[in-house]
């Protein structure tokens, strides 16, 4: 095998050269290097040719992606679902690809675990997965980025468009593979139903939940959209998302106040549709907020969605009641005066759902005073308990500036202890002791963690997930969301 390159590179090269046992050619020839590394990889790293195995279905695709590119608008945070008309996608989960990262397309996971232990090695800073995953990956690659072969398959199969080929990849793990005929038609299908999807709503697709219905052969494929883990949203109906208002959010009668403006003929109809509330839930992150209206134990529908701030949320959550006022002053301005209230509502504010946002800084105190007797919702908040427990490897004692991986360090070992304890997993846990048992200094201070959890915070089971980390002058703010597993 000839290397080709160029003189400047040829010394490190032909040591590497004569540890492959290969020839070294120097020349000046740029685009015969780069043919001559392709040639290398390929050598040394072969990835198989993952085109269709029925190209002509999906010829008329490729056309579509390339025509609609939804990747640009939709980010891979939106999760598409399949509920009927596609046995093999009963429980999948699909997101667009192409919003962030490299690569852009579908992908396809054939259940919701397998989805959510992909999240899980996404944000675990070791890129430890809770679980087995498995995707199917359907891409568009720059023809520049493919091998040789890959790039004749995709012409001589008519999948090529605007310099792009499309290659399908099953990974299990981080292994790529190729797909059975039974997974690439079940992507198939969830392709034609996600760009059908985009197609009828376009980015009104990021605006409320979603059921669609696609023409797939003789068959009716239904389609659902909506962020991850609100895949309960297409049973709730959104009370205001078709008619032009403002939220407001501030003291009414010396009581925290969510305030819905809307015309008058709107407003009425919202006050009918309100009839019984008692309570709101405030779910999600600061600055992602849903709205829920609930009577009783039954969620009537959604308000809106927008991020208020966590001095608003702050304060709902600490005074856990306020008022819904439903107001007929219109939607130009955020403003409202008391003359155009059409109905004020007492509600109480339930607890975060599955998960809960919060915003803390340390302080030990909260810690020592806190409670875990009752639900989760009413335990010390979850970004001071991290904060205390990341105490044991000097986050209090260190710059600002070297806090966060301390604290994420700290962070992937207290839910590795959540997982092993109280989920009867302790594949994760496992593996951090072995990464870090051969190191002098982070090994001890593993097992330190894992001590500290278990006698400090036995009673606390939340799984946690830091959000942000913001760095001020003598101190940091810490976002953290969690759920119970």
């Amino acid at each position: 095998m000839s290397i080709h390159c160029r003189p400047a590179l040829a010394k490190e090269l032909r040591r590497i050269a004569d540890i492959l046992g290969a020839r070294l050619v120097v020349t000046d020839d740029l685009p015969m290097a780069e043919a001559a590394a392709e040639s290398m990889l390929e050598h040394l790293m072969p990835e198989p040719v993952t085109v269709p195995h029925q190209p002509k279905l999906w010829q008329p695709l490729i056309q579509q992606m390339h025509r609609l590119q939804p990747w640009a608008h939709i980010p891979d945070s939106l999760c598409f679902r399949f509920p009927s008309g596609c046995a093999a996608l009963q429980g999948a989960v699909a997101i667009l690809l192409g919003m962030a990262g490299e690569q852009v397309g579908l992908a396809v996971y054939p259940t919701e675990q397998a989805y959510e232990n992909f999240l899980d090695m996404v944000h675990s800073p070791g890129g430890i997965a809770s679980g087995p995953w498995t995707a199917w990956a359907i891409h568009l690659d720059p023809l520049r980025e493919l091998s040789v072969a890959q790039r004749k398959a995709c012409a001589d199969n008519g999948l090529t468009v605007a310099n792009m080929g499309l290659l399908l990849r099953l990974f299990d793990g981080d292994r790529p593979r190729v797909l059975t005929k039974a997974e690439e038609e079940a992507c198939r299908v969830a392709l034609v139903g996600v760009l059908g999807a985009y197609e009828k709503h376009g980015t009104g697709l990021l605006t409320a939940p979603r059921q669609t219905e696609v023409s797939v052969g003789k068959t009716t494929l239904t389609v659902t959209s909506a962020p991850f883990g609100d895949e309960d949203w297409d049973e709730v109906e959104d009370l205001i998302i078709d008619a032009d208002h403002q939220i407001a959010i501030g003291l009414v009668d010396d009581k925290a106040s969510i305030v819905v403006k809307m015309g008058a003929r709107e407003a009425r109809r919202l006050v009918d549709a309100l009839a019984g509330v008692d309570a709101v839930s405030l779910d999600g992150s600061d600055f992602d907020e849903e709205i829920r209206v609930w009577a009783g134990d039954r969620c009537i529908g959604v308000l809106t969605r927008g991020g208020f701030g966590p001095s608003v949320l702050s304060q709902w959550r600490r005074r856990g009641e306020g008022l819904l006022v439903v107001s007929a002053g219109g939607a130009r301005r955020r403003a409202f005066h008391p003359r155009d209230f059409l109905d004020r509502i007492p509600v109480k504010l339930r607890g975060g759902g599955q998960s809960q946002d919060d915003l803390g800084m340390f302080n030990r105190d909260d810690v020592a005073t806190g409670s875990w007797a009752g639900p989760p919702e009413t335990w010390p908040k979850a970004s001071t308990v991290l904060l205390d427990y990341a105490q044991a490897l000097g986050a209090g004692m260190v710059p600002v500036e070297v806090v966060e991986p301390i604290i994420t360090i700290a962070c992937t070992v207290w839910n590795a202890v959540v997982m092993a304890d109280q989920g009867g997993d302790g594949k994760v846990l496992a593996q951090l002791r072995a990464q870090s048992a051969s190191d002098r200094f982070l090994g001890p201070m593993i097992e330190e963690l894992i001590v500290r959890k278990r006698k400090r915070y036995a009673q606390d089971h939340r799984l946690m997930m830091i959000e942000s980390c913001t760095k001020r002058t003598g101190q940091v703010d810490v976002r953290v969301a969690w759920r119970m597993p």
